[in-house]
């Protein structure tokens, strides 16, 4: 993953998938930006959604309007 995207203002986001052992992981890299709209740092966000994937059905019945 290039992190020079977000910091050049290329891209606001990238996004990939891998597996780790019998997970499946995303992983979300956002650029976060100051006041001036200049490059301070990287958020990385991991989510591990083997779950939702292997049951969607059961995850749905579980969701909560707030």
């Amino acid at each position: 993953m290039n992190v020079n995207l977000l910091k050049e203002g290329k891209a606001d986001f990238r996004e990939f998938w891998t597996r780790s052992g019998d997970r499946i992981i995303r992983v979300l890299v956002a650029g976060i930006k100051g006041k001036n709209g200049e490059y301070i740092g990287t958020l990385e966000i991991v989510e591990d959604l083997t779950d939702i994937l292997k049951d969607p059905e059961g995850i749905l019945k579980k969701i909560v309007v707030l």
